[in-house]
């Protein structure tokens, strides 16, 4: 019974490390998605998602997959703020 506990605890302590350690590295992306230069904007987005997807396929930041958080700035000084981490 005790050989018994002590394989189930260690199995399970082998199985730990690999639901914590998954995590995603999130970094922001802003431009002009909207307005006049929007056309730059998709371009910009489109260049960052093929950059993202190849260093995710290669096995990402340090081990941890990226997300990317893309905000609008308008391309326009008054419009654009500050966006909170999120």
């Amino acid at each position: 019974m005790r050989c018994i506990r002590t394989l189930l605890g260690a199995g399970l302590a082998a199985l730990c490390p690999i639901a914590l350690a998954h995590a995603e590295v999130r970094i922001g992306a802003a431009g002009p998605l909207t307005g006049t230069m929007a056309w730059f904007g998709e371009q910009h987005e489109r260049g960052v998602a093929m950059a993202v997807a190849e260093l995710n396929a290669a096995g990402g930041l340090l081990g941890q997959s990226i997300e990317v958080v893309v905000a609008d700035d308008y391309c326009d000084d008054e419009q654009a703020s500050p966006r909170p981490a999120s």
